[in-house]
């Protein structure tokens, strides 16, 4: 069924969240992307010096996957054209869609595992910015 709409992905993704960016009377949907894991070669990460099966620290992170809606059943993946790919592969455990600035426009905040969260401002033309990451809390 994922790969028929378009939105199979490979990795290990959580948190997925549903919005319309565009205005289009559709809802659209984004998964942050976790973390690179094969459960046939796992890797072993390491958390306070202390080994563990795995990560997030010590595997790598995953991208972000922003598919649009077109509106007959199928996606659209959008990731790298809207901005919201997540180039730095950070740990993404949630995400929700929210107006931040009560513009009318949804933009998107993304949670991130042991790295830092980011929130991307829509741009009202299919894109987003990501004018803010904030760090991890200590």
């Amino acid at each position: 069924m994922a790969a028929k709409a378009g939105v199979e992905l490979g990795g290990w993704s959580a948190g997925p969240s549903w919005g319309d960016y565009d205005h289009d009377g559709r809802l659209d949907l984004f998964v942050p992307g976790y973390g690179k894991f094969d459960p046939d070669n796992p890797q072993s990460g390491n958390f306070q010096g202390i080994k563990v099966s795995c990560g997030p620290l010590g595997i790598a992170g995953e991208h972000g996957h922003f598919f649009h809606n077109n509106g007959n059943g199928t996606f659209t993946d959008m990731s790298m054209k809207a901005g919201v790919s997540d180039s730095k592969g950070y740990y993404g455990l949630a995400s929700t869609f929210v107006d931040v600035d009560d513009h009318g426009w949804v933009d998107l905040l993304v949670a991130n595992d042991s790295s830092p969260n980011c929130l991307y401002r829509n741009r009202h033309d299919g894109t987003f910015k990501m004018p803010a990451i904030f760090p991890v809390s200590q």
